[in-house]
C-alpha cells in the first residue's frame, strides 16, 4: 500500500475559497454538501432596510454554492446535499428540481424527530402547515379537542423534557426550575388553543364579561421576559433562528399561528431559552466533499459575501486534500483518527462524540500555559464549565490557567447567557457605569416614551477578573474598526454626486449618460458607494428611534389603561339595568361607583399606588385638570401625560358594618378634616419609611393566634341543611390539614438525609406564617405582583409589618378573613362535596361560624405555602449527590404529591377557577367585575393571541440602542472625528500555546456533544510554525499601533480598511515586534558561552532597539499617548509588552525572559493583564464624551445631520479621550439581555 499524501491549508479570503471549489467541482464526479437551511435565496441576517440599501453589493454563500453545484449536476455530475432544514417542518422552502443526480435530502438532528413525531401523529399531510393539521385532527374527532391535548403532551412536551435530562447543558440546571417553567409554557399552549377552538375562530367583537377573578392569568404576559431586544442583526455569523423565524412567521394567517409561537418565543425568552437551542434543526459544521478526497470545512466562514471594502471579518476555512478516499464515511461519522503521518504536522478529525473528551483533556495539560479561542458568540456552558473545573487540577507553574476569548460583543438575543457565564461561571465581576440605566418594565407596564441617544456610554465600562493561583484569568475582547469621520464623507459626497449625475441624464443628454457612466466605472467611486451602503446598514439604529418611540407610547398607553380597568374593577360594582320610571329590570349590567369599600379593596389600591409611584419616572396626587372638576373622583397624573381616577370622594370603609371615612392623598384628608380618616397615602408611606421589616415571633405568633381563637359550643343550632353543609365544609379543611401535615413531615425527612448526606445545606429560610399568607395574597390577588417581588419576600415583610402597625386589630381580622374564604371556596370547587339549599334561622351565629372556617382554611393556605417554599428550596440544591437521594422510600410520592398538590396550588389556585362559585359571596372582591384586561379591544382569542405576540416581539427582540462599538464622532476643534462599528467573527478556533488549535464547530449551547459537528485539530510539530504564524498574526494586527502599520519601524498611518484588506495571516511576521515600539527599555544580555557570529547579531538587534530612543518622532508620540491615558491605565507600556511577547512566541521563548533567560512564571499571565489593559483603553477612547453630548442634547445644542447621528461642539476645550491601542476592546456585554445561544 503506498503511503498516504495529504495536505491542510487554512484560507481567509471568499475569493480564494470560490477558487479552489471551481477548480476541484470542475474535475468532481461526486460531490457531497452538509448544510443548513440551504437555498439559493438571498437569506441574510440583515435588518430588512439592509436590502434596499445596498442590495447589489451583498450575496449569500448559500447562492453561490447552489448555483455552482446545480451548473455540475447539469454536466453530469453526482451532487448529494444533505440539507438540514425548517422547510421539512414549513414547506416553505421547496425547490424545484428535474435532475436525477442532483438530490437535496433534507434531514433532522436528534432532538428535531421529537417535532417529526408530533407532526406524523396530527397526520400532517406534505402541503399542509401545523396549524392547518390541528384543525384537521379536531374534525376527523368531531370538534373533541382532548385528543389533540394528549397529542401535544405525549408527543411534544414528555418527550422534551426526557430529552433534555440527557443533555450536559441540563445538568447545570435546575430540574425543578426547568420542568416548571415547561409546564408552565405548555399550559399556556393548551390554553389558548381551547380558548381559540371554542370560539369557533369567529372574529367578533365580544361584550367584556362581567366573571370572577380571571385578572391574574389573562393579564400577565409572565414573567418569563428578560426585557429586550434582537435576532437580527449585522454579523453573518449571527444567530440563526432567525431562519426559523422567517418560516415560522408565515403562519400568521393560521387560525393556532400565534398561539403556537407564542409558545416558542416563551421558551426562548426564559433564563434558561439557551437550551431549548437545541431543537433547532441544523448541525454546526458547513462542509463539502468531493470525490472522497477532498473536504471543505468553511463553518467558521460568514455566509455573507460582501463587496464593500468597509466590511472587515474573520473568516477561517479549512481545506483538506488527500490520495484517498479516506472521507467516503463521513457520512456515517466515521472518522478516522490521525489522517497524516506528515511528522511535521499532526491532523485528528473529531465529531460530536469526541470533541469534548478531547479537549478535556488538552486544557488539562500541565504545560497548557494559554489558551486563545476565537469565536462568533461564547455562549457554551459546556466550554466554560471545563474552564471552571481546572481550579482543581494542579499545575506545576502557578497562573497557568489564561484564557483570551476574542468574540463579537454579545447581541440582546445572548447577552444574557454571556452574562451568566462570565459572572456565575468564570466569577468575574461586570461593572455597568451609572450611565447605563436598568429599563424597568414588567410584563404589562412600560414607561411613557421620552426621546434617548441611540448611543450607549459605556465609556466607564468594565470587567474586574478574578485573578489568583488557583482561578483560571479568562479574559474576553472584542476587534472593532476605526475610520478617520473625513474618510466617511468622502464616501458620502461620492453617493451624493453619483444621485446628482444620475438626475441629469433624464434629459438623454450624451453628454450627461457619458459622463454619469464613466463615473460607475471608475473603481474607486465603486469602492465607496459600497462603503458608504455597508456603512449605512450598520448605522440604522439612529432611523428606528422614530418608530420604537410611537411602539413604546402605544404600549405605555395599553398599560395605563389596564391600571385604569383594575381600578374600576375595584371602585365600581355591577347592577342590573333598571328603568328609571318603570322600575323594570333590564337584561344586562351597568357599572356605578362604589361608596363602600371592604378592607381587602383598600390594600390592593395602596399596591396599585405604591407600583404606580415606584414604576414611571414621575407621578403628581391629588392632581385635579379643570376637566376633572366635577369627576367627584380623585386622581393622579402619570407622566405628565396621563391621569388615572383612582378613588371616588366621598367613600367609606366598612369594618364589621362600622364604617369609617375613606380618602386617597393626604390633601384630601386635610380637606375632609375629619378626626377618624383612612387615607391610602399615608398607608403606602408608613410602609416605605419602615426600616425594619422583619417579623418577630411574637407578633406572628398572635397573628396565629387570632386564626386559632376556640370556637363557642354554645351557639343555636342552625336548620339541618346548615348544619350538613358546614360540617362539610370543616371536614373538607380538616382533610387539606392532614394532607399539609403528611407533606410537611416527609419533606423535613428528605431535609434530614440531604444534610445526613452532606450535601449541600438547605437553601431554605422558614418564613412566618403572616408572611407566608401575604406572599399568597399579593402573588394571586394583584395583577403587578412580579413587580413586588424582586426582592424575594421582603415586600411581603414589609406589608405583612404595615398590616400588623398600621391597621386596628378588626381591619387585620377583617382582611385575613377575606383571603380566608377565597382559598375556602377554591377547596370547595376542587372538592366532590355537594351542598345543600339552606334557610339560615340565625345570622349571627351563622357568621361567626363561617368566619372561623374562614380563618382555619386561612391557616391551611399558609401551611400549604410554607410546604412549596420548603420543597422549592430542597429542589434548588445544587449537588450530584442529591440524585441518589431519589431512591428514599418517601420521595417518590413527596414528588408526586408536589405535582399533584404543591404545582397546582402554585399554578391553579388562581381566583379565575372559583368563577362559576356564589358569585354574591365574593363580589366585593376587586377581580369580581372585568376578566379580561388584555384584551381590552374586546377581541377573539385569536386576535389577543396575535397581540400578545406582537407585544412580545417589541419587548424583547425590538432595536432600541446602537450595538455596541457602533458610534460617531464628528469631528470638533478639540479632536478629530471618526467612526467606528464592529469587525465581525466568524470563525472559531480554541489553541493551546500557539502551537495546535481545534477548528470548526459552534462554542455554544450543544455544541460540544449535542450537534452535528465537526472540528479538526491541527498542532505543528517538527519546528514547523503554520498554527503559530496565523495565530500570531492575528494578534499582531489586532494590536498594532495604526502609526506603526507599515510593518518597517517607520511611523506611517495606514487606516483599517487597507490594513486589514492586505493583512497576510499565513507568513512569518514581517517584522519583529519590538521593533514596533515607541520606547525602548532593556537589551538583550549577551552570554559568554555564544559564538562570536551570535553575539554579534545580538548586539545588531540591541543597536536597533535603542535606535528608538534616539526617534524623536516616536519619543513625541510616545508622549502623546502616556498624557492622553486614563489615570490608573498605563495603555502604551501594556502594548510595550504585548510586542515584547509576541515576538518571544514567535521565537519559542515561552516561560523565560528573553532578554536575560531567567524564569518568568507570570510571562503568560502579565500578557493577559496588559490585553486588559489595553481593552480598558479603548472602551474609553471609543466612548469617552458620549455622555457629554448626551448632556447636550437635552439643552437644545445639537446640530443633527441627515444620517440621525447627533454631534455637538463644544464650547470650551474639553480634555481629550486617550488614543487608541490597536483595535480590541473589552467584550461589551449588554444588560437585559436574553439567554438564547
Amino acid at each position: 500500500m503506498k503511503n498516504k499524501e495529504f495536505a491542510c491549508h487554512y484560507i481567509y479570503h471568499q475569493n480564494n475559497l470560490k477558487n479552489l471549489i471551481d477548480k476541484y467541482c470542475k474535475q468532481a464526479k461526486n460531490i457531497v454538501l452538509y448544510c443548513n437551511n440551504f437555498s439559493r435565496k438571498n437569506i441574510l441576517n440583515l435588518a430588512l432596510t439592509d436590502y434596499d440599501i445596498a442590495k447589489d453589493c451583498y450575496c449569500s454563500l448559500d447562492k453561490y454554492l447552489y448555483d455552482t453545484l446545480k451548473i455540475s449536476a447539469y454536466k453530469g455530475k453526482k451532487v448529494q446535499i444533505y440539507d438540514y432544514s425548517y422547510e421539512k417542518f414549513t414547506d416553505s422552502n421547496k425547490l424545484s428540481n428535474n435532475l436525477p443526480n442532483f438530490t437535496i435530502t433534507p434531514l433532522s438532528c436528534d432532538m428535531t424527530s421529537i417535532l417529526d413525531d408530533f407532526v406524523k401523529a396530527l397526520g400532517k399531510s406534505e402541503n399542509q402547515t401545523i396549524s392547518e393539521a390541528m384543525t384537521q385532527k379536531l374534525e376527523k374527532e368531531n370538534k373533541n379537542i382532548n385528543s389533540l391535548i394528549i397529542c401535544i403532551n405525549e408527543k411534544l412536551k414528555i418527550p422534551i423534557l426526557q430529552k433534555l435530562k440527557s443533555f450536559d447543558e441540563y445538568q447545570k440546571l435546575n430540574e425543578y426550575k426547568l420542568n416548571e417553567q415547561i409546564e408552565l409554557v405548555f399550559n399556556e399552549l393548551i390554553q389558548n388553543i381551547k380558548d381559540i377552538h371554542a370560539e369557533g375562530y369567529n372574529l367578533v367583537y365580544k361584550k367584556i364579561i362581567n366573571a370572577f377573578l380571571g385578572i391574574v392569568n389573562i393579564f400577565r404576559l409572565k414573567s418569563f421576559l428578560t426585557k429586550t431586544q434582537p435576532l437580527l442583526v449585522i454579523s453573518d455569523s449571527a444567530f440563526e433562528l432567525i431562519k426559523a423565524y422567517k418560516e415560522i412567521s408565515k403562519w400568521s394567517e393560521d387560525k393556532y399561528s400565534y398561539a403556537i409561537y407564542n409558545a416558542i418565543v416563551q421558551l426562548l425568552i426564559s433564563d434558561i431559552g439557551y437550551i431549548f437551542t437545541l431543537f433547532e434543526n441544523k448541525i454546526d459544521h458547513y462542509t463539502l466533499i468531493i470525490d472522497h478526497k477532498i473536504l471543505f470545512d468553511f463553518s467558521g466562514f460568514g455566509t455573507i459575501r460582501n463587496q464593500s471594502l468597509a466590511y472587515h471579518k474573520q473568516d477561517l476555512a479549512i481545506y483538506l486534500q488527500s490520495n484517498e478516499e479516506i472521507f467516503k464515511d463521513f457520512h456515517n461519522k466515521k472518522f478516522l483518527k490521525p489522517i497524516t503521518q506528515n511528522p511535521k504536522e499532526e491532523l485528528i478529525l473529531h465529531n460530536r462524540y469526541s470533541i469534548k473528551e478531547a479537549l478535556k483533556k488538552q486544557m488539562s495539560l500541565d504545560q497548557n500555559r494559554l489558551s486563545y479561542i476565537e469565536s462568533p458568540y461564547f455562549n457554551s456552558i459546556a466550554l466554560a464549565q471545563i474552564i471552571k473545573d481546572l481550579k482543581s487540577e494542579k499545575n506545576e507553574s502557578y497562573y497557568a490557567k489564561n484564557f483570551l476569548i476574542i468574540t463579537n460583543a454579545p447581541q440582546k438575543f445572548n447577552a444574557g447567557l454571556h452574562q451568566k457565564l462570565t459572572e456565575e461561571i468564570f466569577e468575574n465581576t461586570i461593572i455597568y457605569p451609572d450611565t447605563i440605566e436598568d429599563e424597568t418594565q414588567n410584563d404589562i407596564l412600560i414607561k411613557a416614551p421620552k426621546d434617548y441617544d441611540a448611543m450607549i456610554d459605556y465609556s466607564k465600562y468594565k470587567i474586574d477578573i478574578i485573578d489568583n493561583e488557583t482561578d483560571a484569568f479568562v479574559l474576553s475582547l472584542s476587534p472593532f474598526i476605526r475610520l478617520n469621520y473625513q474618510t466617511y464623507q468622502g464616501f458620502k459626497d461620492t453617493v451624493k454626486e453619483k444621485e446628482e449625475l444620475f438626475k441629469d441624464i433624464a434629459d438623454d443628454n450624451l453628454e450627461n449618460i457619458s459622463q454619469y457612466m464613466n463615473f460607475i466605472k471608475n473603481p474607486s467611486n465603486i469602492n465607496k458607494i459600497y462603503n458608504y451602503h455597508y456603512l449605512q446598514s450598520i448605522f440604522y439604529q439612529a432611523n428606528n428611534k422614530k418608530t420604537f418611540l410611537e411602539k413604546q407610547k402605544q404600549y405605555f398607553q395599553e398599560g395605563i389603561e389596564c391600571i385604569r380597568t383594575y381600578i374600576d374593577s375595584i371602585t365600581h360594582i355591577a347592577q342590573p339595568k333598571i328603568g328609571t320610571y318603570t322600575g323594570v329590570v333590564y337584561k344586562g349590567e351597568s357599572f356605578v361607583k362604589k361608596n363602600v369599600f371592604t378592607i381587602t379593596d383598600v390594600i390592593l389600591l395602596a399596591l396599585t399606588y405604591y407600583t404606580i409611584k415606584h414604576f414611571y419616572s414621575f407621578i403628581q396626587t391629588d392632581f385635579q385638570a379643570w376637566w376633572k372638576l366635577f369627576s367627584n373622583c380623585e386622581s393622579i397624573q402619570i407622566e405628565e401625560e396621563e391621569s388615572i381616577d383612582i378613588l371616588p370622594t366621598n367613600v367609606f370603609l366598612n369594618i364589621n358594618e362600622e364604617k369609617i371615612p375613606l380618602c386617597f392623598s393626604k390633601q384630601q384628608k386635610v380637606k375632609l378634616a375629619k378626626n377618624e380618616i383612612f387615607c391610602i397615602e399615608e398607608f403606602v408611606d408608613y410602609l416605605e419609611q419602615l426600616k425594619d421589616h422583619e417579623i418577630s415571633d411574637e407578633e406572628d405568633r398572635q397573628f396565629l393566634s387570632s386564626l386559632i381563637e376556640p370556637q363557642s359550643e354554645n351557639h343555636q343550632t342552625q336548620d339541618e341543611a346548615v348544619e350538613y353543609n358546614l360540617k362539610q365544609i370543616n371536614a373538607l379543611i380538616e382533610k387539606e390539614k392532614i394532607s399539609n401535615k403528611k407533606i410537611d413531615n416527609e419533606l423535613d425527612e428528605l431535609i434530614k438525609d440531604i444534610e445526613k448526606n452532606n450535601i449541600n445545606k438547605i437553601p431554605y429560610n422558614p418564613q412566618k406564617t403572616i408572611v407566608a399568607m401575604m406572599d399568597v395574597f399579593i402573588d394571586k390577588f394583584f395583577p403587578f405582583a412580579d413587580f413586588l417581588r424582586a426582592d424575594e419576600f421582603k415586600f411581603a415583610k414589609l406589608l405583612s409589618k404595615t398590616i400588623l402597625n398600621f391597621l386596628t386589630l378588626k381591619a387585620q381580622k377583617a382582611f385575613y378573613e377575606s383571603i380566608g374564604i377565597s382559598y375556602l371556596l377554591f377547596l370547595m370547587m376542587n372538592s366532590s362535596i355537594q351542598m345543600k339549599k339552606v334557610k339560615i334561622q340565625n345570622q349571627e351565629q351563622f357568621n361567626k361560624r363561617l368566619k372561623r372556617l374562614n380563618k382555619i382554611a386561612l391557616l391551611e393556605l399558609c401551611y400549604m405555602q410554607k410546604n412549596k417554599n420548603k420543597y422549592e428550596a430542597i429542589m434548588l440544591v445544587d449537588d450530584p449527590s442529591f440524585k441518589e437521594l431519589k431512591n428514599h422510600n418517601g420521595f417518590k410520592d413527596i414528588t408526586n404529591i408536589s405535582k399533584k398538590q404543591i404545582f397546582q396550588y402554585k399554578f391553579n389556585f388562581t381566583l379565575k377557577n372559583i368563577r362559576s362559585i356564589a358569585k354574591e359571596s365574593f363580589i366585593s372582591l376587586p377581580q369580581a367585575v372585568i376578566t379580561d384586561l388584555i384584551n381590552q379591544l374586546w377581541i377573539s382569542a385569536y386576535e389577543q393571541s396575535k397581540k400578545e405576540h406582537e407585544r412580545l416581539q417589541f419587548l424583547n427582540f425590538a432595536h432600541k440602542y446602537n450595538p455596541p462599538y457602533v458610534l460617531v464622532k464628528k469631528p470638533t476643534n478639540a479632536q478629530e472625528g471618526f467612526i467606528s462599528y464592529p469587525m465581525f467573527i466568524n470563525n472559531t478556533f480554541i489553541s493551546f500555546n500557539f502551537t495546535s488549535m481545534f477548528t470548526g464547530g459552534k462554542l455554544q449551547t450543544g455544541g460540544l456533544g449535542e450537534k452535528e459537528a465537526l472540528f479538526i485539530y491541527h498542532k505543528d510539530v517538527g519546528g514547523t510554525k503554520r498554527v503559530r504564524n496565523y495565530l500570531l498574526n492575528k494578534l499582531f494586527a489586532y494590536l498594532c499601533l495604526d502609526e506603526l502599520r507599515s510593518k518597517t519601524g517607520d511611523l506611517k498611518t495606514i487606516e483599517d480598511i487597507d490594513f486589514f484588506n492586505t493583512y497576510s495571516y499565513l507568513h512569518d511576521l514581517a517584522i519583529k515586534p519590538r521593533l514596533l515600539k515607541l520606547k525602548h527599555e532593556e537589551d538583550f544580555l549577551i552570554p559568554d558561552c555564544l559564538s562570536k557570529t551570535q553575539k554579534e547579531n545580538i548586539q545588531k538587534y540591541n543597536q536597533k532597539l535603542q535606535a528608538i530612543n534616539n526617534d524623536e518622532a516616536k519619543r513625541a508620540l510616545y508622549d502623546e499617548y502616556k498624557n492622553r491615558e486614563v489615570k490608573g491605565l498605563s495603555a502604551i507600556d501594556a502594548y510595550h509588552q504585548c510586542m515584547d511577547y509576541l515576538e518571544d512566541m514567535d521565537n519559542d521563548v515561552f516561560n523565560t525572559k528573553a532578554t536575560n533567560n531567567t524564569p518568568d512564571p507570570l510571562k503568560h499571565r502579565n500578557f493577559l493583564r496588559a490585553l486588559d489593559t489595553i481593552g480598558q483603553n479603548n472602551i474609553k477612547a471609543l466612548y469617552a464624551g458620549v455622555a457629554e453630548n448626551e448632556e447636550k442634547s437635552n439643552d437644545k445644542n445639537i446640530e443633527e445631520d441627515e444620517d440621525g447621528v447627533k454631534n455637538t461642539e463644544s464650547k470650551e476645550e474639553k480634555e481629550q479621550p486617550p488614543k487608541m491601542i490597536g483595535r480590541l476592546a473589552t467584550t461589551i456585554i449588554m444588560k437585559n439581555g436574553l439567554c438564547i445561544g
